[in-house]
């Protein structure tokens, strides 16, 4: 699931099918009794349980949480289990497909969540109202909400995978940044065959990581290195041509090219071959190997952590690549929208209206801060007058800790943390703190800041030629159908690229069987809904 990740909009729900909701508002609701409601996290975190944001909620809501925790490689499957066996806990983000949320929801799984917003949504309709395009995104075309949408300010969610490059081997190699994919490669060969890091180890130095087990915010497939030869979406396979037809761009003759390139990469070792099989867990444990010394000459990544541990410092050392082979048409990949999948609620769980009261509160500025920068004397300290942000705005709290004054090694945080379905909506923390005279004091600071949209700017292409980030089908059966084919397509491309990069298809004499084989799993049916649906929300 794609979702590593930023501090942002998470919205939930859910209806009780017993009492007309319309009977009852927000302010008399019975709170008297102490509930408790299940959810399921992505990632496995220590002592989530024991935060002090826990405690906030249940003296506002007397409500209170049990917690299941899943590792983001098997999630996916977990989710599918409970599915099958009816045990998915009462809410969480239990997907990041939106077609296949809807279908759960006409199916009876999910709830519905109109009634709800009407009645208990005050700070979500609140959202809705300033941006419309968020209650559209998750609106089926039956009318119904399953899920609620995930905004994530301060984060440049349209241009979510980005190419770091350490900047203290390119200056050991007097190199200047890659503008060009051959430059970038005659930077990596320079990693490789440099003691770059100054140890007197001519083997430790890493060229290029990524982790393709994850989403494609952080696959090289998806990165950098392939809009240099080809435009493409991000989270999809669909691009649309200046004319207006929609086409498979994993399916392009650019594609082909990028894979060519991808595979000198591979079989010069010059690209990592555990990118391809590794969790992000063991990623992480790479990047600091070596207490001294950096090793990784490039990642790839929706933030810092690609090229560092959230813990180190290292990301001081990388900046991201701009858009490679410009001049050659090279572009960016983009996410158009901004808009990621939030939670959704079972149908079966109990006392709805009282969660969607805390859920709705989430989308508050109070609920927000609470989940993102946490509590007061705790996580962050007041401002003082004067106080600016590192993009010179005013900030809003002084850190707590910081690298020169480090959180104790038993230190619990009070915010919600990064795992779903704990996302919120009004303030993302990073431009709030007072760092100005420090500069940034995290990967997360700096690589979520607006300045890759200046990076990127020159590569971007209209938004009209990335395929739409949520566009649903009239025809409950197409929408099945185009369930079945994504699934269907989308594995079987990721296994073939994976194929002709290791060396196990030959991207010269296997090319035209790919393209038969994706043809006959329903690649052309495919193209022809999207169409049909692509021409409809232009309307045509």
């Amino acid at each position: 699931m794609k979702r590593t990740i930023g501090f942002l909009l998470i919205l939930s729900l859910m209806l009780m099918a017993f009492a007309p909701l319309s009977a009852v508002s927000a302010a008399d609701l019975d709170t008297s009794e102490t509930l408790t409601y299940s959810t399921v996290i992505w990632g496995v975190i220590a002592d989530y349980d024991q935060r002090g944001c826990w405690d906030v909620i249940r003296d506002k809501f007397n409500i209170e949480f049990t917690f299941e925790f899943v590792s983001e490689d098997l999630f996916n499957e977990k989710i599918g289990i409970m599915v099958q066996t009816e045990t998915l806990p009462d809410f969480g983000c239990f997907s990041d497909n939106a077609l296949r949320l809807h279908t759960w929801g006409n199916e009876g799984i999910l709830m519905p969540l109109n009634d709800l917003i009407d009645e208990y949504g005050d700070n979500i309709k609140e959202k809705w109202d300033a941006h419309p395009n968020y209650r559209a995104a998750v609106t089926g075309p039956n009318g119904k909400i399953f899920w609620l949408p995930l905004v994530q300010y301060g984060r440049t969610l349209e241009c979510d995978n980005h190419l770091f490059v350490n900047q203290s081997f390119l200056a050991t190699l007097d190199m200047k940044m890659p503008e060009t994919t051959e430059d970038f490669y005659q930077y990596l060969k320079g990693v490789k065959d440099t003691d770059v890091n100054g140890n007197g180890d001519m083997n430790d130095e890493i060229p290029l990581i990524s982790c393709e087990t994850l989403w494609a915010g952080f696959s090289i497939f998806h990165s950098r290195l392939v809009s240099a030869f080809t435009p493409l979406t991000m989270y999809d396979m669909r691009i649309i041509s200046p004319e207006g037809e929609v086409q498979a761009w994993k399916a392009s003759d650019g594609f082909r090219e990028a894979l060519r390139y991808l595979r000198r990469l591979y079989a010069e070792e010059l690209w990592y071959s555990e990118s391809l099989v590794w969790d992000q867990a063991t990623m992480y444990a790479l990047t600091d190997i070596d207490p001294e010394f950096v090793t990784i000459g490039a990642g790839n990544g929706i933030h810092g952590h690609a090229v560092c541990n959230w813990e180190s410092t290292r990301w001081k050392d990388y900046e991201a690549v701009g858009i490679l082979n410009l001049a050659e048409g090279g572009s960016n990949p983009r996410t158009v929208g901004g808009i990621e999948i939030g939670s959704q609620i079972n149908a079966d769980c109990p006392n709805p209206e009282r969660l969607f009261v805390f859920l709705d509160w989430m989308a508050s500025e109070e609920g927000s801060w609470l989940a993102t920068m946490g509590i007061e004397g705790i996580d962050y300290l007041a401002p003082e007058p004067g106080d600016l942000t590192v993009n010179g705005d005013v900030a809003l709290a002084r850190r707590r800790f910081s690298a020169d004054n480090p959180a104790p090694d038993d230190f619990i945080p009070s915010t919600m943390g990064f795992s779903w379905p704990w996302y919120s909506s009004a303030i993302s923390s990073n431009p709030y703190y007072f760092d100005f005279d420090k500069g940034y004091e995290s990967a997360w600071d700096k690589f979520t800041t607006q300045y890759f949209f200046k990076l990127y700017e020159p590569g971007m292409l209209p938004s009209s030629r990335y395929w739409p980030q949520v566009l649903y089908y009239d025809d409950p059966d197409l929408n099945d159908e185009m369930a079945i084919l994504n699934t269907d397509l989308w594995e079987t491309m990721a296994l073939a690229q994976a194929e002709f990069v290791t060396g196990v298809r030959d991207i010269e004499t296997d090319w035209d069987a790919y393209i038969d084989e994706i043809t006959r799993l329903g690649l052309p049916r495919f193209l022809e809904i999207s169409q049909m649906m692509y021409d409809k929300s232009i309307g045509k």
